[in-house]
């Protein structure tokens, strides 16, 4: 029997969360779904016109939907893109 071994380094935690990003420096951007989240990066779906280019460096923000409702206002490097859906890992 074979075992499959997740090979990531967090834990990611699956969720839909509303937000928005900014190609930098251009500041072309659209909103956002966050899909999926860890500590190191996360997966999100674009809902407009200005899809972002693996190996992109973009500004995101989004809240979180815990009990304190904290915004997310982080650089992220775009590591993955689809036409659609894509995965970036936190910048810095």
């Amino acid at each position: 029997m074979s075992r499959i071994e997740n090979k990531r380094r967090y834990l990611r935690k699956r969720m839909r969360l509303s937000g928005y990003y900014h190609r930098l420096p251009t500041l072309l951007g659209s909103e956002i779904v966050v899909r999926d989240l860890s500590p190191g990066g996360f997966s999100f779906e674009v809902l407009g016109r200005h899809p972002p280019k693996e190996d992109e460096l973009i500004q995101v923000f989004f809240v979180l939907d815990d009990y304190v409702k904290k915004g997310v206002n982080k650089l992220a490097l775009v590591k993955r893109w689809d036409g659609r859906l894509g995965g970036a890992q936190f910048y810095g």
